[in-house]
């Protein structure tokens, strides 16, 4: 595996790079603060814009390590900052990574998720020599399946209350796509 860190990644639409501490305040107002954004997640809500600004920090001094990969999402257009994408985690004996992602309310159903993933697929596979990325969703959040569908990911089955979030016990269904799969 060949690590490369968090890079600038361009598509049609978008900009996918690593986030400053002068995203700090975007990421709050944008999605951090809103409990329907993270309902489904593993973080609190932010209830204010320092809590923002301590894991802000905290990323910002990750991008020293070529095997962190944590990615702001940014419309091209409008310079606006509307999310984050990441390998939350990597194998690198099994050339394996999950992917994890997190976009504002405003700009749900606008394809920019899946955009950006299709973009991190490639990069993961072709750049990184990855054999497996792989997902996974709360069963409680179908619209997040439905972009690992628009991604070519595969539905591997149910994992039922697999994980404790926010004091419950929580049922996800794994998707994965391969690098011979992806298009």
């Amino acid at each position: 595996m060949k690590h490369l860190g968090t890079v600038l990644i361009e598509t049609e639409r978008l900009r996918l790079r690593p986030l400053t501490l002068s995203d700090t305040q975007a990421m709050y107002d944008n999605w951090a603060n809103d409990v329907d954004v993270s309902r489904y997640v593993t973080w609190e809500t932010h209830a204010n814009s320092e809590e923002t600004a301590e894991l802000m920090a905290f990323w910002c001094q990750q991008y020293d390590q070529p095997n962190f990969y944590n990615w702001g999402i940014e419309i091209k257009e409008t310079g606006e900052l509307i999310g984050t994408f990441t390998f939350v985690s990597l194998s690198e004996r099994d050339l394996v990574a999950e992917l994890g992602y997190c976009i504002g309310q405003q700009w749900w159903n606008k394809g920019y998720v899946t955009e950006a993933g299709k973009a991190l697929l490639d990069f993961g596979f072709q750049q990184l020599g990855l054999n497996r990325i792989e997902a996974i969703h709360d069963v409680r959040n179908p619209a997040s399946g439905r972009v690992m569908e628009k991604l070519g990911m595969s539905y591997e089955g149910t994992m039922r209350q697999i994980r404790k979030v926010k004091g419950q016990f929580v049922t996800v269904k794994p998707y994965s796509i391969l690098a011979k799969e992806n298009h």
